[in-house]
């Protein structure tokens, strides 16, 4: 009779179930247990980067992985940078044929017009070629878990992802609505119903906006607090000051599912470009 193998948790005992097996909000609930995470980034790889993810007490272990794309990424501020400086030199030889030597007025005017239109011509572009990252998470037996996956294969203002089972099924969406994130960065997340779960906001303005224009910004750890409706925090998901990206994610168990809230932290990375 072969020896059968104990396993010291629900946790450990979770990371054992097949692949196939692991599709449902009630498989994810036995593994997410923890209520408090240490994700961090590994080492640098060329074609792919991720995270691993530790629970405070070493019994869950995740990682999670995304593509580079550096090809797609490269060609498309090629393009972005093209479009711009084409766009300025049409708009400036126009501006100088519509314009006499003595409308200078009306000469600066059109260039400035120029410029602007040339701007906006390269935002456009690269908001229309630049590659939407996704992004896999996996036990430590390399099983996949879920998927997070942009709605669209474009984002203009509002951006939308959502998180799939490994069977393709969506079991949360995460929104970010373009007018309400100028001053301060806010993801919503619902079910597939379309009913509001919860957010996940930065932890204020001022520092938002240091983090968005101050010379030295990106250098300030990021921050954002997990809330419900009426502001009610449940939870912190913190850069803290390292080398590599270092974060601390903790949270109230009883507020909402384990796995919803690392799929959240995940996307603060991946949906926000860094």
């Amino acid at each position: 009779m072969p020896a059968l193998k104990l396993v010291s948790n629900i946790s450990e005992a979770s990371n054992l179930i097949p692949n196939n097996k692991i599709s449902t909000v009630s498989d994810l609930n036995k593994l997410f247990i923890s209520s408090q995470y240490q994700i961090m980034q590994p080492y640098f790889q060329i074609f792919k980067e991720g995270y691993n993810i530790v629970s405070e007490d070493q019994s869950e272990q995740y990682s999670a992985v995304r593509p580079r794309s550096w090809f797609k990424r490269f060609m498309s501020k090629v393009l972005s940078w093209g479009t711009g400086f084409g766009s300025f030199i049409f708009f400036l030889i126009g501006s100088f044929k519509v314009a006499t030597k003595e409308q200078t007025v009306l000469l600066i005017t059109l260039c400035v017009l120029s410029v602007v239109a040339s701007i906006a011509a390269a935002i456009l572009m690269i908001k229309l070629t630049a590659p939407k990252r996704k992004a896999t998470l996996s036990n430590r037996n390399n099983n996949e878990l879920f998927s997070i996956q942009p709605s669209s294969g474009h984002f203009f203002f509002n951006h939308e992802y959502n998180i799939q089972s490994n069977s393709g099924h969506v079991m949360a969406i995460f929104k970010k609505r373009f007018l309400e994130n100028i001053f301060r960065i806010h993801w919503h997340c619902y079910n597939p119903q379309g009913q509001y779960l919860f957010s996940a906001s930065e932890d204020s303005i001022f520092m938002s906006l240091m983090r968005r224009y101050f010379i030295f910004g990106k250098y300030i750890p990021i921050h954002f607090v997990f809330h419900k409706q009426g502001g009610k925090k449940f939870g912190d998901f913190i850069r803290k000051y390292s080398l590599k990206d270092k974060y601390k994610l903790d949270y109230n168990t009883n507020a909402i599912d384990g796995w919803l809230v690392v799929a959240t932290a995940i996307l603060l990375d991946t949906g926000e470009e860094r």
